[in-house]
């Protein structure tokens, strides 16, 4: 385990405030969309935690206008993939797709088929 833990442990109330701290020293709503959805990544406890106390004052940086500048700029902010994208057209590749992502791990499947109405 050595080198894939910290030396030293924070507490979560020390990490709030760190966070809080970074969070004030932004001067842009999609700068601190970028630094909650990082929060949100690495320590999903921390998120709620600095979101839920100020849940009035955090939602313009993580609803209109900011995720609409967020999807414009999104290859600009983007850091790491959450998950991996099977397509229809990968039938038959869908082993072969999923070594590209480096975890082992599965944690959620979610399936989503989308119907497309007719017109008649």
């Amino acid at each position: 385990m050595e080198g894939l833990l910290l030396h030293v442990i924070e507490t979560l109330d020390r990490q709030f405030k760190w966070a809080i701290m970074q969070l004030a020293q932004k001067d842009f709503d999609l700068e601190r969309y970028v630094d909650l959805s990082s929060f949100s990544d690495r320590i999903e406890t921390l998120s709620y935690r600095v979101f839920m106390p100020d849940l009035k004052g955090f939602v313009p940086n993580v609803y209109d206008p900011t995720i609409a500048e967020a999807c414009l700029k999104f290859r600009h902010i983007y850091r790491r993939a959450k998950g991996i994208y099977i397509f229809t057209d990968m039938r038959g590749r869908v082993a072969e797709n999923s070594r590209n992502r480096p975890i082992n791990e599965v944690h959620t499947i979610q399936w989503e088929v989308k119907q497309h109405a007719k017109k008649s």
